[in-house]
């Protein structure tokens, strides 16, 4: 839809930078490590870290390794083809656009920030390189604590940059539904930014 559309330029400048070492943003995001926007949109102002392009080439990953953890928006759930998600999207874009990438789609159906703190450890089997977190609508549609929404994404991204010190994070700013009130719903933002 025009919320993934409108997010894609500003995950293919994390990848163009990543590839060519430069710095695309200006916003340190330190321990939030997040960007505000639609469920699968990032703002072009996340800092991304200097990653070294060589780096990729002399490991066994030619490619730069692009994970997507999230919820259904990321595994795609109702597309009839793989190649409509938006992570393979990317990938193609990314590709079409000379910086080729292993996209990594690692999104599940109904998943929470719990869920996909729980299955982290499999997603950090292999080097990272960019790690785009979804994760946090199902919390919302549910009324989870926007407390431990944000403990979980935080314990996520630093788990990430433990074992993957190089690793660019982008998350996906998330909103509530306004039926839960407008307390929890402004909570439930700020987490994001």
């Amino acid at each position: 839809g025009g919320t993934v559309r409108r997010g894609i330029p500003a995950l293919l400048r994390v990848v163009a930078a990543a590839c060519s070492g430069t710095d695309a943003g200006s916003r340190d995001l330190g321990d939030t490590a997040a960007t505000r926007g639609d469920t699968t949109t990032t703002r072009a102002d996340a800092k991304v870290a200097v990653l070294d392009p060589t780096a990729a080439v002399e490991s066994s990953h030619p490619r730069m390794r692009m994970v997507f953890l999230g919820t259904s928006l990321t595994a795609g759930r109702g597309l009839r083809f793989p190649n409509e998600r938006w992570p393979e999207v990317i990938g193609s874009l990314a590709d079409s656009a000379g910086h080729p990438i292993r996209v990594v789609n690692a999104g599940v159906s109904g998943d929470t920030s719990a869920g996909g703190l729980r299955r982290l450890d499999w997603v950090l089997d292999e080097p990272i390189d960019v790690l785009v977190i979804e994760l946090g609508a199902n919390d919302g549609l549910r009324g989870l604590s926007v407390d431990e929404l944000e403990s979980n994404l935080r314990e996520i991204i630093a788990r990430t940059r433990q074992r993957w010190p190089r690793v660019e994070v982008v998350v996906a700013g998330m909103e509530a539904p306004r039926n839960l009130g407008t307390d929890y719903v402004e909570r439930f933002r700020s987490v994001f930014p």
